[in-house]
């Protein structure tokens, strides 16, 4: 855990304890805690150096000890009163917080969910359902994006309870298949847009990379999302469940491209000559070793042998 990261997470939690404290004399504050009194008043210096912009008198906390020693807490004006968002400003917090929830190496998805889920609870009802609006409608509107179309459509058709006919990409097994889905829920992961739901064709709930839909039309059958069903699981990073049957695949990386992939992978391991060494588990190869055949001679699945394979077999095909 980064040093910041420690920081950021020590002062929160100090700061929650220490608002239960007030009028409390340090010194039994600081045993309490299990720190010395020099150390407490450190943190209390830092608290006070805290607060919202522009960051002037008003706007910092105050965490100060009295002349009997007794803590009292202050905060800024702007958290005396609970905040009032607009459709707009809770779209782009909740836009700008999403990201976080994608990915398990980040450090405060748990942290953006719970802001979320308390963005979603402080909402009026009419402003809850004008944010609705706005989310589907910058979706439809959002440029530069091949999967903006079909976002709009299934957000129309979630919208309407109504199944989707598309055309899918798959990326295990390199096929275009048209296919029946009931969508269920959306969530941002890795930077990209995912669609949870029903697949008539797999008979089974089923992730789809939005991005992949090539073609979609909104049919007139009717469909119920289950009662249980719940979204966050997959937001929270559980987008691919493991089934117990992957194997152990190792991809090596030149120097060339190593940066590249330590940046973008944090399974990814620097190695001594500079390179870098990918470990991942899979069950199918055929999405694998397309991408690493993107990277030409610069990775190197160095097993197992059926992952290597699989990229001759491709490679083959190509050339006949």
């Amino acid at each position: 855990m980064a040093k910041a990261e420690r920081d950021i997470r020590h002062l929160l939690n100090l700061l929650a304890l220490l608002n239960q404290r007030k009028g409390d004399r340090i010194d039994r504050v600081a045993d309490e805690l299990g720190v010395s009194r020099k150390q407490l008043m450190a943190d209390l210096d830092r608290i006070s150096l805290c607060g919202a912009p522009p960051y002037g008198p008003n706007d910092l906390f105050m965490a100060v000890v009295d002349e009997e020693g007794r803590l009292d807490i202050s905060y800024a004006d702007q958290f005396r009163a609970p905040m009032h968002l607009t459709p707009q400003e809770a779209m782009a917090l909740r836009t700008a917080v999403m990201p976080l929830l994608g990915r398990t190496d980040q450090p405060f998805s748990r942290l953006a969910k719970g802001l979320l889920d308390k963005l979603e609870l402080a909402l009026l009802p009419q402003d809850r359902q004008a944010l609705d609006r706005l989310q589907r409608s910058m979706l439809a509107e959002a440029k530069g994006s091949d999967a903006a179309p079909a976002l709009e459509a299934l957000h129309a058709a979630r919208t309407r309870q109504r199944s989707v006919e598309m055309a899918y990409y798959s990326g295990s097994t390199g096929q275009l298949k048209r296919r029946t889905v009931d969508p269920y829920g959306f969530v941002l992961f890795g930077g990209s847009w995912y669609l949870v739901g029903w697949c008539h064709l797999a008979r089974e709930r089923r992730i789809f990379k939005v991005g992949r839909i090539k073609d979609i039309s909104i049919t007139e059958r009717n469909y119920r999302v289950p009662t249980d069903f719940d979204i966050s699981p997959y937001a929270r990073g559980s987008l691919f469940k493991p089934s117990g049957r992957e194997a152990l695949v190792r991809v090596r990386f030149s120097p060339k491209v190593a940066r590249w992939v330590l940046e973008s992978n944090s399974q990814a391991k620097r190695q001594r000559d500079g390179s870098a060494l990918l470990e991942l588990r899979a069950s199918g190869f055929a999405w694998l070793a397309r991408w690493v055949l993107q990277f030409g001679t610069e990775a190197e699945i160095l097993e197992p042998p059926e992952a290597r394979a699989e990229v001759l077999r491709i490679l083959t095909k190509r050339k006949a």
